[in-house]
């Protein structure tokens, strides 16, 4: 009788132990609008990715998200803008994140054209994360150039902002479609479902992981996709741009 009441004791125990830890655990993340970023796996360096997709934006809300960095689509192909990147660009940094702009790589389109089209729309200042390219569609028709496409597009790039572009990709589309490496490029890597993100063929290491596309977030209307960064906030900031880019090539004296 005595060993059986001892035992009940025992596990009454363990389970106002397990309770508190739980609830414990609960209330840590109870205030966090990030909680997709618990995860062990993941580093303490937050940000979100938004386009005219995500619905309205307020800003002094997000401010107070304990995200990092925000990355906006600028540009599309040759002659398409996101029609809300201007004033969130403005808004993002009144909100004191760091920024990035990224262009949506069209492969069908001239590349030279498409960096043109990104330069003439984005102004890059100190502060800012570098240049981005997402490069994630094409057709089976399109293989053959898209890798020497892409070159063209990211050396235009670097050669108006002296900086080598952010490339954005997924795994199996990269290795599938491009295959060729760019290995001195940073890599933004959109992996979901698992603890650690697929390297594409050509790297060795992700700078930028986008692990989530159904991130609620207070402050903006509509679901976000969350990233994290492969650092501390440091090493991010050592990434930022650090000279000034005009937004529009130098002309020639007339």
């Amino acid at each position: 009788m005595q060993v059986a009441l001892l035992g009940k004791q025992l596990l009454f125990s363990l389970t106002v132990i397990s309770l508190m830890f739980f609830l414990n655990i609960s209330a840590g993340y109870a205030d966090d609008d990030r909680s997709d970023h618990s995860s062990s796996k993941i580093s303490k360096v937050h940000g979100f990715d938004i386009s005219h997709f995500n619905g309205d934006v307020s800003w002094p809300t997000v401010k107070d998200s304990r995200n990092h960095f925000v990355v906006l689509k600028a540009t599309e192909g040759v002659d398409w803008v996101d029609p809300t990147f201007k004033s969130h660009w403005i808004e993002s940094k009144r909100a004191g994140l760091i920024r990035g702009a990224y262009h949506f790589f069209v492969a069908h389109d001239d590349p030279v054209e498409e960096a043109r089209w990104y330069i003439e729309n984005v102004t890059l200042e100190p502060g800012d994360l570098p240049p981005i390219v997402d490069v994630e569609r094409a057709d089976k028709k399109e293989m053959a150039t898209l890798a020497d496409n892409l070159s063209l597009f990211v050396s235009t790039i670097e050669e108006h902002f002296g900086v080598k572009p952010i490339i954005y990709t997924g795994p199996n589309f990269w290795s599938s479609f491009i295959k060729k490496p760019f290995p001195e490029h940073h890599l933004w890597i959109a992996d979901y479902g698992v603890d650690q993100p697929i390297l594409p063929k050509g790297w060795k290491r992700w700078t930028f992981w986008q692990y989530s596309q159904e991130g609620a977030l207070k402050g903006v209307e509509k679901p976000v996709d969350f990233n994290t960064f492969a650092g501390s906030l440091e090493e991010l900031k050592a990434l930022l741009m650090t000279e000034k880019q005009d937004s529009q090539p130098e002309k020639s004296p007339s």
